[in-house]
């Protein structure tokens, strides 16, 4: 898995780098080899990463986080609870997230957060992973707006 991942991101460099004032991407992924991967090729685009690999872990993390601008990359399917949850936590308690969820499977669209950047479905194609956090640099918003 990790390998399909990495070879669906391989547009990603560093050759561009985030003009947002902070670059904080809180990835959210139970898969250790996929998290290590994504982490690695989102660091490479500018971004500081904080991993977590379960939602309660995720949220945790994010409280640290609380006040400042962050994006969080958080994958549907996590082991503890749904990332689904975690989505309405985070842009319920913290309205400076932004996230981007991930699935391998297609997600409904009723009942998304409205701080929502973007929906990717695993895999996915650096590029759209790219352009969505090129969007959180300019603080718009793709889905639910």
């Amino acid at each position: 898995m990790a390998m399909m991942i990495h070879e669906a991101l391989p547009s990603l460099g560093s050759h561009h780098r985030k003009a947002m004032a902070t670059n904080i991407l809180l990835l959210v992924e139970d898969n250790a080899a996929v998290r290590q991967v994504l982490a690695m090729q989102v660091n490479r685009l500018g971004w500081d990463v904080i991993e977590a690999g379960t939602g309660m872990g995720a949220l945790g993390q994010a409280s640290r986080l609380r006040g400042r601008p962050f994006v969080a990359l958080i994958d549907v399917k996590l082991p503890d609870v749904s990332g689904l949850r975690v989505v309405q936590e985070l842009t319920r308690t913290m309205p400076e997230c932004q996230v981007i969820l991930m699935s391998g499977a297609p997600i409904p669209a009723p009942g998304i957060a409205s701080g929502l950047l973007g929906v990717l479905e695993k895999p996915f194609a650096g590029a759209e992973l790219e352009q969505l956090l090129e969007r959180a640099g300019e603080g718009h918003s793709t889905v639910g707006t």
